[in-house]
């Protein structure tokens, strides 16, 4: 069985209590996994509301990392079929203005499609140095590992995902504070049952949060 990464909408951004959106170059294929990926902020905390779509998918929360005024979440479904172009939509439970950005990427399988979240971890800190820790034994021998960071209170000149191999791939990225939020979606595709994890290198020391979550193909 072999996961591939297909296609990414690219960075989308919010800074007002309008959905965030982002939409697909090309229709992802139906049986497709689709992974959305959102680092937000807003007073007093941003929480997720719901992720959707203009084609009718129906997504779930595979992922959450929530602390003080920073909430990092994923969402996933499997694409069905679909026409026109297809945008990705995200909006918030709270009331008034908030901020953030993220991205919606498509993953395919030549196995059974089927596709479940299967471990997560997360971490929060303030330093330089984001680490999500350990993820347990994965359930599959290739599974597809998502991993995000964000931060708060300063811009980011720059932030530096670890390197390992295989190596991650930089989804979307976001320096600035004062508007959106700093962080980061990362992807990688591994090929054995070793437990997850990923850090990063933040320019600026900052409040953070971070999460990996793998998704298996059942």
């Amino acid at each position: 069985m072999a996961i591939t990464r297909e296609q990414t909408t690219g960075k989308f951004r919010i800074s007002a209590s309008t959905p965030a959106q982002g939409t697909f170059g090309t229709n992802p294929t139906e049986g497709e996994l689709i992974v959305v990926g959102f680092w937000g902020y807003s007073g007093p905390n941003f929480q997720p509301q719901d992720c959707t779509d203009n084609q009718g998918n129906r997504y779930s929360l595979a992922a959450v990392s929530a602390a003080a005024t920073r909430t990092l979440a994923v969402w996933w479904t499997i694409a069905g079929p679909s026409s026109g172009p297809f945008q990705v939509s995200i909006t918030s439970a709270v009331a008034g203005a908030f901020s953030g950005a993220g991205c919606a990427t498509s993953f395919s399988t030549d196995g059974t499609g089927l596709w479940r979240p299967d471990e997560r971890v997360s971490a929060t800190g303030n330093s330089t140095t984001p680490a999500t820790g350990n993820t347990g034994t994965l359930d599959e021998a290739g599974e597809l590992v998502i991993a995000m960071v964000g931060s708060i209170t300063v811009d980011q000149p720059s932030i530096a995902v670890e390197s390992v191999s295989p190596s991650w791939t930089v989804e979307a990225e976001e320096l600035s504070w004062l508007t959106y939020l700093p962080g980061e979606m990362n992807s990688r595709i591994v090929s054995s049952t070793t437990a997850q994890s990923c850090s990063w290198t933040l320019g600026t020391s900052a409040s953070w949060g971070c999460l990996v979550c793998t998704f298996k193909d059942a």
